[in-house]
């Protein structure tokens, strides 16, 4: 089948109905997309995730506190005995670690902590009567957005990691600059101390402003439900027996990805095991670019597979870091498969960029021809 513009266009304007926001219209959302799959002949199967918004509220403030505990004692440490030096550098060391897995979003707990909410997970596949070996997933959010105040910051997170040792090392740097057994701060020492908690307060100021105006009006992604079901409408059948395909919209971001933890869930247990791909979109078409994230076995056969199959469909991508998709997808430690993620290059502007039909197809060509590239170098010898 050919790329319908103006099929996705009006679906991406239905779901925009405000019947179709907020935590409500979720699962009006999660109606639409079955609806859609039963009509397009698919088995559809309904599940409802159970999660809680504490981890979300929680962890960043938590996160960034703890780290400036961490970086204060360092900093007073340096002004003692030489012993209180060697454990400064170490607190230094933990803290830096510490912010690493911030800034990854591992930083979570308290997910099943009261109140529960429930979110609703559906999930489409041909029916087959054979068991195909190979195992692609496409999965799109089914509500708003998680996003942050990272998200600024995709090419080069760790800046914010060098520009806050920046000013510790300043402190250290000065310290053996002063006379033996000085042990006081001066002036300069306060500044530099003041500094580090001004931009720690900054970073926990924009990452409440964003979490308040994404979360708060609920933004919801309808550009990856719209390609998700525009991909299976031009599926090739003719491949349903050699991989079984499954088409996912995950619900409960807002539950600290309770949606995701549960695909994940499936395919590390209740699925039966075998090679499995994830595609995850991420409002492709918020902006004129696609970004790509990928995780993928650096073998012979896969190791650029995205640039070549970008490549062959004489496509312009752009390559970004795991760093990129941890706001909407912080479970990539819990996920040992391999994945990649096609994201819009621009999704600050979400609410208000204009839809274009050509940035989604793109989106479509490019994660069919990556998935069935990937199945074809993973399909057994007795298979092929």
């Amino acid at each position: 089948m050919k790329f319908d513009a103006a099929r996705v266009t009006g679906m991406i304007e239905k779901l925009a109905d405000p019947q179709y926001q907020g935590q409500d219209g979720e699962a009006n959302a999660a109606n639409f997309v079955a609806e859609q799959f039963t009509q397009m002949g698919m088995a559809v199967e309904r599940r409802e995730v159970v999660g809680s918004r504490f981890p979300q509220c929680v962890a960043p403030w938590v996160g960034w506190l703890v780290y400036g505990a961490l970086i204060t004692a360092s900093y007073v440490l340096l002004w003692k005995n030489r012993l209180s030096i060697s454990l400064a550098i170490v607190l230094l060391l933990v803290g830096h670690a510490w912010l690493l897995v911030l800034l990854r979003n591992w930083i979570r707990f308290g997910r099943r902590r009261p109140p529960l909410e429930t979110a609703p997970l559906v999930i489409a596949s041909f029916s087959n009567e054979s068991s195909p070996p190979i195992r692609v997933v496409f999965q799109a959010v089914l509500g708003g957005l998680k996003t942050d105040f990272f998200q600024s910051f995709q090419r080069n997170r760790l800046w914010i990691a060098m520009s806050l040792h920046y000013f510790f090392l300043m402190g250290a740097v000065g310290r053996f600059y002063r006379q033996p057994g000085a042990t006081q701060f001066v002036p300069i020492d306060s500044i530099l101390f003041a500094m580090i908690w001004i931009e720690i307060a900054c970073v926990l100021s924009w990452e409440y402003g964003w979490s308040r105006s994404v979360n708060g009006s609920q933004q919801a992604d309808r550009r990856s439900l719209s390609v998700l079901l525009e991909l299976v409408r031009n599926w090739p059948r003719t491949r349903s027996n050699q991989v079984e395909a499954f088409f996912v919209a995950a619900g409960g971001q807002r539950l600290d990805y309770a949606g995701s933890r549960e695909v994940v869930r499936l395919l590390r247990s209740e699925w039966s095991s075998k090679p499995t791909f994830l595609v995850l979109f991420f409002a492709p078409g918020a902006g004129d670019e696609l970004l790509v994230c990928e995780d993928i076995a650096n073998s012979s056969g896969l190791k650029n597979l995205v640039a070549d199959a970008a490549t062959s469909l004489w496509m312009p991508i752009r390559r970004t870091h795991s760093w990129a998709i941890a706001p909407f997808w912080p479970i990539a430690s819990k996920w040992s498969g391999q994945y990649i993620a096609i994201m819009g290059s621009d999704l600050k502007a979400l609410s208000h960029s204009p839809v274009d039909p050509q940035v989604l197809h793109r989106a479509i060509q490019l994660s069919s021809e990556i998935a069935l590239r990937w199945a074809k170098y993973r399909q057994k010898p007795a298979d092929s």
